[in-house]
């Protein structure tokens, strides 16, 4: 994983959005698919009231400053 973030809307009654970012796609889904993360999200899990919403994109452009 090169960086991730957690952020938060203005709209203090919207959901949190959390934002993994990898070195590509073939990086994610090994993580996505290992032991590890799964026990991850299990601990996780308990503190949320619902599962979260997934949703894989790929960047086209950017950068970091």
């Amino acid at each position: 994983m090169i960086a991730w973030f957690l952020m938060k809307s203005d709209n203090k009654n919207e959901d949190l959005i959390g934002v993994d970012i990898f070195e590509s796609k073939q990086t994610h889904l090994a993580k996505a698919n290992s032991l590890e993360q799964n026990e991850s999200f299990t601990k996780i899990m308990k503190h949320l009231e619902s599962e979260p919403k997934w949703t894989d994109v790929e960047c086209i452009i950017g950068t970091v400053a």
